[in-house]
């Protein structure tokens, strides 16, 4: 995401008010440590504790990467190039990790994607 913003693209589909939670990998891991070891059968999201809109996320890598805006390409594009099929993608996703968190203490050392935006840039 960080090297295709340097070119002036955010790489976001769908409506710009649409939740676009992410996910730091090393928070990941640990979540499926914690998913094996502690949670009990079920289904669970883990995300960031602070999920950010499509349009907040957009500006977040702008400043991430020294840019004051970033173009969003159309999400016919997306269809073209992904199909049909990847269209979820476009889906607001508005979720909660607090049923994980509860269940099994776990907790995302990175929370939302503003720090982790942070601790990637690196210079061009």
């Amino acid at each position: 995401m960080l090297r295709i913003a340097r070119y002036g693209v955010a790489m976001l589909f769908g409506r710009s008010n649409a939740y676009q939670p992410l996910i730091w990998v090393d928070d990941a891991a640990v979540a499926i440590v914690d998913a094996i070891s502690k949670a009990s059968s079920g289904i669970y999201d883990v995300v960031d504790d602070e999920p950010l809109q499509r349009r907040e996320l957009a500006s977040t890598l702008a400043l991430t990467v020294g840019r004051t805006w970033l173009v969003r390409p159309p999400t016919v594009l997306l269809r073209v190039l992904a199909g049909k099929h990847a269209m979820f993608l476009t889906r607001s996703q508005r979720v909660s990790n607090r049923k994980f968190e509860t269940e099994t203490g776990w907790s995302p050392t990175v929370p939302s994607a503003r720090e982790g935006f942070r601790l990637l840039a690196i210079p061009p």
